[in-house]
C-alpha cells in the first residue's frame, strides 16, 4: 500500500476512534483566514439527546470563541470521554458550515509509531440557529456521496479506502462544491438545545 493509502487509512482509523464513521473526513480545511466568521450565537454549552426529567444529555458541546481569533475551542464529551477541537465558521453560498479539526490525539495507551500512523481530518458541518437555543448540525452525507460516486458524479478530488470516502480537493474545490451542493450533500441534522440557566 502506498504512503497516500496509508495516510488516508490511518485518516479512516481517527474518523472511528472520535466516533464518527458515518462522516466524510476531508484532508484540507474548508476556508482561509479571509473566509471566516464567527456567530455569537455559537458560544454556549448545547446538549444532545437531554432527557428532561433528569437533565442528563447523550453529549454535550461547549462552545468558547478565543480571544482575538476568527475561531472556536469545542469541548466534546460523549460517553464520560471528552474531546477538544478546534472550530471555524464560513458562509458560502447562503448556508453556514462548520469545520472541526481535532485539537489533540488521545491514544493514552499507544505508543508513539502507532500515533505516527494516524493523521488528523476536518470533519465538516452545515449548521442553522433556525429556532432560539436550537443548533442543528449537519454533517456530509456518506449515503449521498458513495451514490455520487458510484454514478460517476463525484467531481470533488477524493479517495476511496476501504469503502470510506475521503476528501483530498483543495479548500477552493471543497468550497465550489458546497455552493453548489450545500443543500442536498448533508443529512439529517442532530439538534443542540442550549443549556438552560
Amino acid at each position: 500500500m502506498g504512503k497516500i493509502k496509508t495516510m488516508l487509512l490511518g485518516l479512516l482509523c481517527v474518523a472511528m476512534v472520535l466516533g464518527i464513521t458515518g462522516c466524510v473526513p476531508s484532508l484540507q480545511p474548508l476556508y482561509t483566514d479571509e473566509d471566516l466568521v464567527t456567530d455569537s450565537r455559537l458560544d454556549g454549552l448545547w446538549l444532545e439527546g437531554e432527557d428532561l426529567t433528569t437533565g442528563k444529555a447523550k453529549s454535550t458541546w461547549n462552545f468558547q470563541k478565543i480571544t482575538d481569533k476568527q475561531a472556536y475551542e469545542a469541548i466534546l464529551t460523549q460517553d464520560g470521554k471528552t474531546s477538544r477541537f478546534s472550530v471555524h465558521l464560513v458562509k458560502l453560498g447562503g448556508n453556514l458550515f462548520m469545520d472541526t479539526y481535532p485539537m489533540e490525539m488521545n491514544l493514552e495507551s499507544a505508543n508513539e509509531y502507532y500515533k505516527m500512523h494516524f493523521i488528523k481530518g476536518h470533519i465538516i458541518a452545515r449548521i442553522n440557529f433556525g429556532e432560539k437555543n436550537v443548533l442543528r448540525v449537519a454533517t456530509l452525507n456518506y449515503n449521498w456521496l458513495a451514490r455520487q460516486y458510484k454514478d460517476g458524479k463525484l467531481t470533488l478530488p477524493h479517495e476511496e479506502v476501504e469503502n470510506q470516502i475521503i476528501l483530498t480537493g483543495s479548500i477552493h474545490e471543497l468550497q465550489q462544491f458546497l455552493k453548489e451542493h450545500g443543500d442536498d450533500a448533508f443529512g439529517e441534522p442532530i439538534v443542540l438545545r442550549r443549556k438552560r440557566g
